[in-house]
């Protein structure tokens, strides 16, 4: 999760992270960092640590992604 606070990183500095991840290693990046960014108050006591309702919509939001990515097709 991303902490969405004035002094979080550029959405271009995560565009760029995103393709060296691409680039640099062999898997698939499933999800958009930008579904991750999430308001302060879902974290619990830093930027690092969701609180319970940001745990549950994390969750929901990365069972989506790997749903949609196709890497558990039968």
């Amino acid at each position: 999760p991303i902490v969405n606070i004035d002094s979080t990183p550029s959405d271009e500095s995560y565009d760029q992270l995103t393709e060296d991840l691409k680039n640099a290693y062999d898997f698939p990046v499933i999800s958009d960092y930008k579904n991750y960014k999430m308001d302060q108050d879902l974290f619990f006591d830093t930027v690092y640590h969701l609180n319970d309702e940001g745990v549950i919509v994390r969750t929901e939001k990365l069972i989506e992604d790997i749903r949609n990515s196709g890497i558990l097709e039968e």
